[in-house]
């Protein structure tokens, strides 16, 4: 007995070598069928469960992932990793609710994994909770007083849900930190902007400091009406499909920005619909950012 444990072990640990092998060159399948060898062998190890979801994760089966998930929770209740994917694969789904709920447990769990509160409150945001999203934002604040990016985002949640003051303090702060950040400029200059300010001297001076031949530059020269509303969506076209759609994305919100300061309100509804309706999960703050600049038009 001791010797068929000790051959189901090593031959267990072999599978799962070979699974991750699998898994690291995107042969999902093959991973997936390795990492099945694995939990036949070791029907108790939560690990296998929890790459077996990955896996399924990764190859956009997001149903089979969660039961993967599970079962690696049921076996392990304190597996954190398992918490923050199975929130991951809920928030594929749209189902922000059960996310925010495994990603309170990953937090408690693994604490020190700040990228955890970056994600619950984006999800807070998709559902328009902008008060917990900014308590999130602001431990990431305490905890990384220097970082650009949680200033940044932060400003963003407060812009949305009214607070001007506090969300040009806080973009303004990032530019600080940041000052060749593309969209820490772009978004102060839109904070600026929505509280009536006349914000473009300020962005031509942030300006300077760019590069103006790469994305998003042609953003900025809109704003700053250097170019038009079509140039901005000539310039966002790539030879790389994703990136292009990526950057049309963000070309239709921002052009919306431009009419709607301009008083143009159809051009303004026009391009926040089209952000809201084209832009991916990746881009979900242009999305929400979208919607929630809709129904103030309405």
């Amino acid at each position: 007995m001791l010797v068929a444990s000790a051959w189901a072990q090593s031959t267990s640990a072999e599978s799962f070598k070979r699974a991750t092998d699998y898994l690291k060159k995107g042969d999902y399948t093959h991973a997936i069928e390795a990492y099945t060898e694995c939990i036949r062998l070791d029907p108790r190890s939560a690990t296998a469960f929890h790459a077996r979801g990955y896996a399924h994760y990764a190859s956009h089966d997001d149903d089979r992932a969660i039961l993967d998930f599970n079962e690696a929770i049921r076996l392990e209740p304190q597996y954190g990793d398992g918490f923050r994917d199975r929130a991951r694969a809920y928030e594929d789904k749209n189902d922000y609710e059960h996310a925010i709920q495994d990603y309170a447990q990953a937090i408690r769990i693994k604490p020190s994994e700040y990228i955890l509160l970056y994600d619950r409150a984006y999800d807070y945001q998709r559902v328009g909770e902008y008060a917990l999203a900014v308590a999130d934002l602001d431990e990431l604040v305490r905890r990384f007083p220097q970082s650009a990016d949680a200033f940044r985002d932060r400003g963003v949640a407060y812009l949305y849900s009214g607070h001007l003051v506090e969300a040009q303090q806080d973009i303004s702060r990032a530019v600080e930190l940041n000052p060749r950040g593309y969209y820490d400029v772009i978004w102060l200059y839109i904070a600026r902007a929505k509280a009536g300010a006349k914000a473009r001297d300020e962005l031509a001076k942030n300006a300077a400091a760019l590069n103006m031949t790469k994305w998003p530059a042609p953003v900025i020269q809109l704003f700053l009406g250097k170019i038009t509303p079509d140039a901005v969506l000539q310039a966002a076209a790539d030879k790389d499909p994703e990136k292009s759609v990526d950057q049309h994305c963000q070309a239709n919100f921002y052009i919306a920005e431009y009419h709607a300061f301009r008083g143009q309100r159809e051009g303004a509804q026009k391009n926040f619909r089209l952000a809201g309706e084209t832009c991916n999960g990746n881009y979900f703050l242009y999305v929400k950012s979208a919607w929630e600049e809709l129904k103030s038009l309405h």
